[in-house]
């Protein structure tokens, strides 16, 4: 979290134009897309360091809804399981859906997501375990995944800390 320095702050004119603005899209914000009802984005307390500053900060609202979004989860899962599909049944290319150079690129690079899907397991049992939370769903979520259960744990564990 950055402070501001003087030189970055906005002008009162320019913080109440900004108040209004985010209050606006709080209201227009779908129900949908969160997945939660009842969905606000949260305000955290300033840092103590940026007491000078007058500007609340806020969790990146545009991210959180994405990143804990069931829809979006579920395409990454259903992708991957796709490309799995595609790599190495050889349906695919027999049929000529896909080239054959192209079933050795996706089996390639489907390799190396794994291994960065494992890491991501890692380290939401790592995470999950420091932080009380329990480990099994935590990691098969990141296993199944990748990158974004593990960015919604630490946006969870993030807010939950600031609101004590």
């Amino acid at each position: 979290m950055q402070c501001m320095t003087k030189s970055d702050r906005f002008q009162p004119h320019q913080h109440e134009r900004l108040q209004k603005s985010a209050s606006t899209l709080r209201h227009l914000t779908p129900r949908g897309i969160t997945g939660r009802p009842g969905y606000r984005p949260r305000q955290i307390p300033p840092n103590q360091a940026c007491r000078a500053s007058n500007l609340p900060v806020t969790l990146p609202t545009a991210i959180e809804p994405l990143v804990s979004s069931k829809l979006l989860q579920g395409s990454v899962t259903l992708a991957l399981l796709a490309g799995i599909d595609a790599a190495w049944s050889g349906d695919w290319s027999r049929i000529g859906v896909i080239s054959k150079s192209t079933e050795q690129f996706l089996q390639s690079a489907l390799t190396a997501l794994g291994g960065w899907h494992l890491l991501m397991g890692m380290c939401a049992y790592i995470i999950a375990s420091q932080n009380g939370r329990p480990e099994l769903p935590a990691t098969a979520k990141a296993l199944a995944v990748g990158t974004l259960p593990v960015l919604e744990l630490i946006l969870e564990i993030q807010t939950e800390d600031l609101g004590q």
